[in-house]
Formats: C-alpha cells, structure tokens, sequence
C-alpha cells in the first residue's frame, strides 16, 4: 500500500470517528432551579415553541475543510416569557432552550440558508454532528440541558416595531456571558413578534470549537446566530 494510500486512509476513519460517532454517554442532567417570573405590573407573553426558533450557522474550517460540511442547526424553546413594559427599558424576557432537540441539517433550511449550504447531508454525519456538539467538549448536554436566555431592553423606543438594543444573558455549558443584540419587535394585539441576528463567535459563549485530525478540520470560532421568537398572552 503506498503511503498516499495509507495516508487517505487514516483521514476517512478520523472522519468517521467524528461523524459516525454513537449517541453520547451522558450523566445525570443538572437540576435546573426554579425559574424567575416575570417583574409584577408588566405585560406577560409567553414563548410559542412551535413558532418560534434559533437558527445557528457554522462553517467548516482549516486545511482539510473541503473534507467537512457546513451545518445548519436549530433549536426551539421549551419555555419562556416576554414581560412588555412602559418605558421599555423595563422589559425584560427569559428563555430555555433545550439543546438536546436540537435540528441538524434539515434539507429545507439548508436551502433557505443559500450556497454555503448545497446538498443533504446523511443521516449517519447528522447523528456525528449532534453527538460532537452535545458532548462535555462542547455544550455538555448531559450536565447542562438547556441554554438560558434572559434579557432586558437597553433603550426606550418610541414604537413597539422599532429597533431595540437588548442586552442578553446567556447561560451555555455553566458559562455565563452577555452579548448586545439588535433586535426587531412587533407588536400585534395579543402577539408579539422579537426577530433579529448576530454574528459572533463560540469563545464569546465560552466554547472551545471542534477540531479533529490534529486541527485540520475544524469548525470556525465565527458563527451566525439568527433568532424569530414568538410569544403570546
């Protein structure tokens, strides 16, 4: 066998250890506490978790990347609430995201995504993508089930549609962080719409990206983060 055989070879079982990996091993969940009501004297929609979605997008990386794919993965919120306030400065929401229903690669979203996203991906490098990603290297989904999101608006705005600045608090993995977002509200009767995106990097959360073969595959620290929440009273 040649050494370029040989070499070929060793790349496809390191990239089926990474993507063809079994369902990961997890421990005990965390008992989350109880969560924090929303402030008295406020307007309170809750969270539809049908309707409502965060859309991360990553991207491969390194010298071996052609090897890799990019991903599309969406979360859905179990639970949440928006307290809508005058002036808005005292709006605030707080969101769990379980991260263990997470979507990877759905074929539609990969199409709604563009050309940085072709083709489907199988079921077996979905599964990989998955286990990689809720493993203690990364979210640690055994150990911590859910990303929380609480926030409170920055800025008063003369119209619920206006843009806001909202600074957010997030929870990942036991790390806590905060990030200023522009975010979009619309009001509609008894329905209120918060939309918006970002881009920012998983070192921002207190990640460490994946990298496999001695880091020449790699997922890119930098992400896109887009977000529709749809809460009702």
């Amino acid at each position: 066998m040649s050494a370029l055989k040989r070499s070929l070879n060793l790349v496809l079982l390191g990239m089926l250890a990474a993507c063809a990996a079994p369902p990961p091993n997890r421990g005990p969940a965390e008992r989350a506490p109880a969560q924090p009501g929303p402030p008295a004297g406020a307007e309170v929609f809750r969270v539809d978790a049908e309707q409502s979605e965060i859309r991360v997008l990553v991207y491969r990386a390194a010298t071996l990347a052609n090897l890799g794919h990019n991903h599309v993965i969406v979360f859905h919120p179990s639970r949440g609430w928006i307290a809508w306030a005058v002036p808005l400065a005292r709006s605030t929401l707080r969101i769990e995201v379980p991260v263990d229903t997470a979507q990877v690669d759905d074929p539609a979203m990969r199409r709604e995504e563009g050309t940085d996203f072709p083709g489907e991906i199988d079921a077996n490098a979905k599964s990989g993508t998955l286990h990689n990603m809720l493993s203690e290297a990364l979210l640690d989904g055994g150990h911590f089930p859910a990303v929380i999101i609480a926030a409170g608006a920055t800025g008063a705005a003369a119209q619920v549609d206006d843009m806001l600045s909202a600074t957010l608090r997030l929870s990942v993995a036991g790390h806590e962080s905060s990030v200023t977002v522009p975010v979009k509200v619309e009001r509609s009767g008894r329905l209120l719409t918060a939309s918006g995106s970002i881009s920012l990097t998983q070192s921002d959360l207190g990640l460490k990206p994946f990298s496999i073969m001695l880091g020449a595959l790699q997922v890119q620290d930098r992400m896109n983060v887009k977000f529709r929440i749809v809460a009702n009273q």
